[in-house]
């Protein structure tokens, strides 16, 4: 749980700093500070020892997609790949932190803030392979 709050909380400077001067109002600053501690508190009912399985098994999994890559079975490591996904997705940790951040993230949209280039992968002609990106 720590290591999560870490990561969501350090790239949360960042994006305070970016902000023109006068982005943000003092009640803007209290409303996202009380939604921070709301989070926090959601967080904490993470079970710590099943986030640390989900990184083990994450590491596991991406030596063997990558020892598949390697070996030329690109369809059998993108089928893991999506598998091991759909599972990670439907594990209770991580609906837990999806409902913890749901609010936080509708209140950061609602915030003005720079625009941020991105790359839109909507519009790729090229299909993604998890390969790929080895």
């Amino acid at each position: 749980m720590k290591r999560i709050a870490f990561i969501l909380l350090s790239t949360l400077p960042s994006a305070l700093l970016a902000q023109p001067p006068g982005g943000m109002n003092q009640g803007d600053m209290q409303g996202m500070m009380a939604q921070m501690q709301k989070m926090q508190a959601c967080m904490a009912q993470i079970d710590q020892s099943e986030i640390d399985a989900l990184q083990q098994q994450g590491q596991r999994m991406e030596s063997e997609i990558n020892s598949l890559c390697a070996a030329g079975k690109r369809d059998e490591a993108q089928r893991k790949a999506i598998s091991y996904g759909m599972q990670i997705a439907q594990s209770p940790s991580m609906k837990t932190l999806r409902e913890c951040t749901r609010d936080m993230q509708a209140m950061m949209a609602q915030m003005p803030m720079p625009q941020m280039p991105y790359q839109d992968f909507s519009e790729d002609s090229q299909p993604r392979h998890v390969c790929d990106g080895l």
